[in-house]
């Protein structure tokens, strides 16, 4: 990487999407550090004052090569010794290979630790192969998603053969069943500063742990009377979610047809176009949406570039502050379509209503 003229942060979580990237920068919350992240317009050579900056490059949307030159170009701005995460898919979707070439290649790291488990949502790795629930995610649902597939368990098979040369060991592939032998696997590598890490929210739980201990406080959740849950998912999972959430006040819900659209992105457009205009009504404290898609376009129609982090309702779905263009903050939280339990997205509505309404001042 270049020395730039910018006021660095600690650590970089790079994703391809803006869920993955709230996700590897959430575990960092409960150590005291500030966090930001940035969408993929943003101009990220700009200076920063956040000690944790996580990037959503837009690049799962992609494909390979213009994925891989998008996260290159990132990594071009950004000085040397800082902690660097790869966010990867707990369920391996995206364009892995390419983007991990491009960083491995731009930001001189001399090895890369690749640990896709993420345990609390049931996807662990067992001699380099990952499951879903004990499943090889290339023979779950996953491998029938119609944009971005599961096309492989075995984890070496998205080690570019470029990276693994020469006699020293390079690519380390970490199993894990559980959270805390991820973590005590990961604090085993000494200088943190000149590995390329790569994971799910697991890995980011663990770097968070070896650099900083375990969670020294959890982060207020905000405060919001109304909330209004978008959900641009057709997972199953998000389908029985938005069951719980009916004839209930405080709650606004717009979701997608059960059944898939072949014109899915005509659909979303209408129904983000929709949440917009509640938003800027003014009658909502948060926005809640299933999948980064969903959240991504909903902040591009509001003109966000960049949000805080302030808390997460669980791991694996963190919560934000963003700024609306009348000069009013909003909460922002965000999860995977397919993760959680059937009662996730009315807890999270219930947790803001009881949170404290002096949060504000």
């Amino acid at each position: 990487m270049k020395n730039a003229n910018l006021t660095d942060p600690t650590i970089l979580v790079l994703a391809d999407d803006l869920t993955s990237a709230a996700d590897g920068a959430a575990p960092f919350l409960g150590r005291g550090l500030n966090v930001a992240v940035h969408r993929q317009k943003r101009n990220v050579t700009a200076k920063t004052s956040v000690e944790v900056l996580a990037v959503d490059c837009g690049s799962r949307s992609l494909n390979e090569s213009g994925a891989a030159q998008v996260v290159g170009e990132v990594i071009k701005h950004l000085s040397d010794g800082v902690i660097l995460l790869k966010t990867v898919d707990s369920t391996l979707r995206g364009n892995i290979k390419a983007e991990l070439k491009a960083v491995y290649e731009a930001s001189g790291r001399t090895r890369i630790v690749i640990a896709p488990a993420f345990p609390a949502a049931g996807r662990t790795t067992e001699k380099g192969i990952q499951l879903v629930d004990g499943v090889p995610v290339s023979e779950t649902s996953y491998a029938n998603d119609p944009v971005h597939p599961a096309r492989t368990s075995r984890i070496s098979e998205l080690i570019p053969e470029e990276i693994e040369t020469g006699e020293v060991k390079t690519v380390h592939i970490l199993d894990a069943n559980t959270q805390s032998e991820l973590n005590e696997k990961v604090a085993a590598f000494p200088h943190p500063e000149e590995i390329l890490w790569v994971g799910s929210p697991g890995m980011a739980i663990a770097l968070a742990t070896a650099l900083f201990g375990d969670k020294i406080d959890r982060p207020e959740i905000p405060y919001a009377k109304n909330a209004l849950v978008v959900v641009g998912s057709a997972n199953a999972v998000s389908r029985e979610q938005t069951q719980l959430l009916k004839d209930k006040d405080f709650i606004t819900c717009l979701a997608m047809p059960e059944e898939r659209a072949e014109n899915a992105d005509t659909i979303l457009c209408e129904l983000t176009s929709r949440a917009v205009e509640l938003v800027k009504s003014g009658e909502y404290g948060a926005v809640i949406a299933t999948g980064g898609d969903t959240m991504d376009a909903l902040l591009q129609k509001l003109d966000i570039d960049e949000f805080s982090l302030v808390g997460e309702f669980e791991q694996g779905f963190p919560i934000g502050v963003a700024r609306l263009g009348c000069g009013k903050d909003i909460v922002i939280a965000m999860k995977a379509g397919g993760f959680g339990a059937a009662d996730t997205l009315l807890r999270a509505a219930e947790q803001l209503r009881l949170s404290k309404p002096n949060y504000w001042k």
